[in-house]
């Protein structure tokens, strides 16, 4: 015997557990906002899902979790056509993922489809029974090792959740855009990737719905930090006025990364003539080569690190184009490459010298260098906090390995 009802009367979870505690067998329907959704079952098992949506299916759902690339999963499915099994069995035998990865998937992409459902806020669902004779007994369960009523549970909490911090953004389709520029992002926002990834999806052009769905991670997180940015006033929806345009979020970047290189540039070409100047009639003709050319190895790192740093076409620019083409910001620790740049160098030349000045000569050399540091990580609190870059100093310092 077949029913049917309003998913906004009664929530998905709930019609799901009606389903699982009555032991039926056969295909509920759900349909809203153009899409449509299909739950097989055999008595009480849930066997299958069929959605209209590709980035729903299991092996999209895979790629997004960075399981597979998109060449395995060609690979995957031209196989599976011979061997007849499930997709997560043919990535086991492949050798490619473990049991583990397949249920985590399973959870994740069964999760994603029901919060799809709660995304359309209503909806009509209808259950088609059939008997358990009529209906021919499945080769594969998938979904038995979840636990189903644990998990439904679990997730009409979520969805709870979901629905209290719906009721307290824009509408799903409002379309949001980052409303700061880069200097004024926390270092905690810069460094967390998840949180980076939604803004450069707000880039004016997708709205709230489209950049949670677009995100690498679950809904219910992308919910979250969209509510945070927007309660911040980091993104905004985009008819509210002041939205931070591509070139103005790149030129704040630009700026930036110039404060920095200028910074360094104040520390380190006049530490070198300062160490020039104290140990010239020690050093002989082999350390004193070795400090010009560190110091023309340092201007060209710099050159080479922040020559990239031009875009003429800016009313072509979209704001992911921001990101890929400053290099230099590719994971928003760029200053990391520098101070790695330095170590080697720094290293090579101290040792070089080692052996003309000795090792207490090295050691006030370094002294020398720490000053200049010190002096204008004070001079530049601003940068030098925002990056913590006193510890990135210290920690470099802490690096070298003077020989004896």
């Amino acid at each position: 015997m077949g029913f049917t009802g309003n998913l906004q009367t009664l929530p998905i979870s709930e019609v799901l557990s009606l389903l699982i505690s009555s032991a039926k067998t056969g295909v509920l329907n759900c349909s809203g906002e153009d899409d449509f959704i299909q739950f097989f079952f055999y008595n009480s098992k849930l066997i299958k899902l069929v959605t209209l949506d590709e980035r729903l299916l299991f092996g999209e759902i895979m790629i997004k979790r960075g399981l597979i690339n998109r060449q395995d999963l060609s690979y995957a499915l031209k196989l599976q056509k011979d061997v007849g099994k499930l997709l997560g069995e043919v990535f086991i035998d492949l050798n490619m993922l473990n049991a583990q990865h397949i249920l985590d998937s399973l959870k994740y992409q069964l999760e994603e489809v029901l919060f799809r459902i709660v995304e359309w806020g209503g909806g009509r669902f209808s259950f088609e029974e059939q008997s358990v004779r009529e209906a021919s007994r499945p080769m594969y369960f998938p979904f038995n090792e979840i636990n189903l009523p644990t998990f439904l549970k679990q997730f009409n909490d979520k969805a709870i959740e979901f629905k209290k911090l719906a009721e307290q953004l824009p509408s799903d389709n409002s379309k949001l855009s980052l409303f700061v520029t880069m200097d004024q992002l926390d270092t905690d926002i810069i460094e967390n990737r998840e949180i980076m990834e939604i803004i450069q999806l707000s880039d004016g052009t997708r709205t709230l719905q489209e950049i949670r769905r677009a995100c690498s991670f679950g809904v219910l997180k992308a919910q979250r930090l969209i509510f945070s940015l927007y309660l911040k006033d980091i993104i905004k929806v985009v008819s509210s006025g002041g939205m931070i345009k591509p070139k103005k979020i790149y030129e704040s970047l630009q700026q930036e990364v110039e404060g920095v290189k200028e910074l360094f540039q104040k520390i380190f070409p006049p530490a070198f003539d300062d160490i020039h100047k104290a140990f010239a009639d020690k050093m002989g003709p082999k350390s004193e080569k070795i400090l010009s050319e560190v110091t023309l190895s340092i201007s060209d790192k710099f050159s080479e690190l922040f020559k990239n740093i031009e875009i003429e076409r800016w009313q072509d620019l979209k704001l992911d184009d921001v990101f890929k083409n400053i290099n230099v910001h590719q994971d928003m620790f760029w200053y990391h490459t520098i101070l790695s740049m330095l170590n080697d160098v720094l290293n090579k030349m101290l040792n070089a010298m080692s052996g003309t000045l000795g090792k207490t000569q090295v050691e006030k050399v370094v002294d020398t260098i720490r000053q200049r540091v010190d002096l204008h990580l004070e001079e530049n609190k601003v940068l030098s906090n925002k990056y913590n870059l006193k510890q990135e100093f210290e920690r470099l310092f802490a690096s070298f390995k003077i020989k004896k």
